[in-house]
């Protein structure tokens, strides 16, 4: 097997088993401060395996290449694309009234379900990013924004409960929309600060 990683051979220290090969590469990466973005077998992409798991299924032969990269870059990334999704997402949240309207309330469970995903992966972004860049104050603001998100979604459970899709179709509109402005305004502050 031969291991690639960000376009250089990785030297291994000890011959052995894929085990003591996975400890070794995840050493040096969190030595370096280094994620995974991807992992290629043979010019072919695993998508959504852990490098554990490829590592140890790895035949003689096989060449693996992996890209890494420093973690600040990825949470970076993240949260530009978190910057990027969080207008799309309010704009969806008008949709759902208008399917509402139209008697579709199907479809509106399938938006709601959509939009708490988008929420819970914005969510994820930013703590990734907080966490890693090391922003104490922002931290502060998000985690305070999160809680009162909290409480909004403990409603609209509760309205979701009772088929109240208009009452949902409100607290996305005045509720969530409030909470997707003021995460759109600090994933701007910090983006901003980052290019400085």
């Amino acid at each position: 097997m031969k291991i690639i990683l960000n376009g250089r051979e990785f030297q291994l220290k000890e011959k052995g088993e894929n085990s003591k090969i996975t400890v070794s590469l995840e050493e040096t990466l969190k030595k370096d401060n280094m994620v995974v973005r991807s992992v290629g077998v043979n010019d072919v992409e695993m998508v959504n395996m852990p490098l554990s798991e490829v590592l140890g299924g790895a035949s003689p032969g096989q060449v693996i290449r992996i890209e890494a990269i420093p973690a600040g870059e990825l949470t970076a990334e993240a949260l530009r694309d978190a910057a990027d999704y969080i207008p799309r997402l309010h704009s969806g949240l008008g949709r759902m009234r208008e399917r509402l309207l139209e008697g579709d309330t199907g479809q509106v469970g399938v938006m709601v379900d959509q939009a708490l995903e988008g929420l819970d992966w914005l969510g994820l972004a930013f703590q990734a990013y907080l966490e890693q860049n090391s922003h104490p104050s922002e931290q502060e603001i998000f985690f305070e924004e999160y809680s009162a998100l909290a409480l909004i979604l403990r409603n609209m459970e509760k309205a979701l409960k009772e088929h109240n899709f208009e009452r949902v179709c409100s607290l996305f509109e005045e509720e969530v929309a409030s909470f997707l402005d003021k995460l759109l305004s600090l994933a701007e502050k910090l983006l901003e600060e980052k290019q400085r």
